[in-house]
């Protein structure tokens, strides 16, 4: 990897990723932060019994895929910094190695595996050491909300950060939304578990979110803010329902504070696959 005086976008491809989606929405990004674009094309291992001389088909296609996210980046306004390279191994591992010294990780989101085995864009999410916007094929709305997905006011701050960070770079609004999904064993708040009402639930998941988003109300005067607290079993729908009309929707790797670190949350890892704008995962540990 390229080393740059300013952290780069890293955007990564291989045979079963190649977003041009991702690599178009990681040079914007480059351009709007000022920041280099790293791009690196995937390919499996060279085989060791492979005669010298022979061409490796994986590698002549990791070259077409470079050459086409070159494309992308060229027909983009002047100013990006960009450097472009054939990498040999297994895309997570090399994005997740790679994501100590990068702003941004970007990766296309993988259909998911019949075994149930994490994709290459789980896996990156769950291990990386900077945020990782995982882009869908469907471009997002234009001048759409920033969605960030908060469960109460403990470890929401890294994300509220980014959240408001990006909505003044675009100049759009923040939308905050608190999905809780108790059941009469757990509770919200100050509410008693064994004396679930609705009402009373939804009532103070607004008071949680508002007290959440207070204080980066101040911190960001000239960002529009709304919110919105969900009550209902399927919280990870119920947050997607919102991406339709947004920018971006940022969340954590998991809401669940006892949960292992290399494990996403199940709401983070549908999101992955069913939101419909990019999906902004930030590290929270």
């Amino acid at each position: 990897m390229r080393t740059y005086p300013r952290r780069p976008m890293l955007v990564g491809l291989d045979e079963s990723n190649d977003s041009p989606e991702a690599v178009r929405l990681a040079a914007i990004e480059a351009r709007l932060r000022g920041r280099p674009l790293d791009l690196v094309s995937v390919f499996s291992l060279v085989p060791s019994d492979l005669p010298v001389g022979d061409t490796w088909w994986p590698r002549d296609e990791a070259r077409r895929r470079m050459m086409r996210a070159n494309a992308i980046v060229n027909r983009m306004p002047a100013g990006i910094e960009f450097d472009s390279r054939l990498v040999p191994g297994r895309l997570a591992d090399i994005l997740i190695e790679r994501s100590s010294r990068a702003e941004c990780v970007f990766i296309g989101p993988t259909a998911r595996h019949a075994t149930g085995d994490p994709t290459a864009a789980e896996r990156v999410a769950a291990h990386s050491a900077a945020p990782v916007c995982v882009v869908p094929v469907h471009a997002a709305r234009p001048g759409g909300p920033i969605i960030v997905g908060v469960a109460g006011t403990e470890g929401a701050d890294p994300l509220l950060a980014v959240a408001f960070a990006e909505a003044e770079r675009r100049g759009v609004a923040v939308l905050g939304v608190y999905v809780w999904t108790a059941f009469p064993n757990t509770a919200l708040g100050t509410l008693d578990p064994f004396d679930y009402r609705p009402a009373a639930a939804a009532a103070e998941a607004d008071r949680v979110l508002a007290e959440a988003l207070a204080g980066w109300q101040e911190k960001f005067p000239d960002v529009e803010v709304h919110r919105r607290a969900l009550c209902g079993p399927d919280a990870e729908r119920g947050l997607a329902a919102f991406t339709r009309d947004a920018s971006m929707v940022v969340v954590a790797p998991t809401s669940e504070p006892g949960r292992r670190a290399q494990l996403l949350g199940p709401v983070t890892r549908g999101l992955l696959h069913d939101a419909h704008c990019p999906v902004l995962v930030v590290p929270t540990r």
